[in-house]
């Protein structure tokens, strides 16, 4: 689970899947399309992205900067998370 923040109010995601480009996830507040916000890997690795897509709890996320491979390939050692 990772924290996201929408306009500097915290929020949970459990996250699916990720690539350089984006990723999707389980939510536990409702997002709107379009939506900016900031996803928090850890304490030193965000990422700003935007709601591309909601299906009712779940949606999808833009990178607004794609992430650095080294960061993505440590993401799925550390957290067992999958591409898309």
């Amino acid at each position: 689970m990772f924290m996201v923040r929408v306009g500097g109010v915290p929020a949970a995601i459990t996250l699916r899947d990720i690539s350089l480009d984006g990723a999707s996830g389980l939510m536990c507040e409702p997002l709107a399309e379009g939506t900016r916000l900031t996803l928090e890997f850890d304490r030193l690795n965000h990422v700003e992205a935007e709601v591309r897509w909601v299906r009712r709890m779940t949606i999808g996320l833009k990178f607004l900067v794609p992430l650095q491979p080294a960061l993505l390939n440590g993401l799925y050692t550390k957290y067992g998370l999958r591409s898309r």
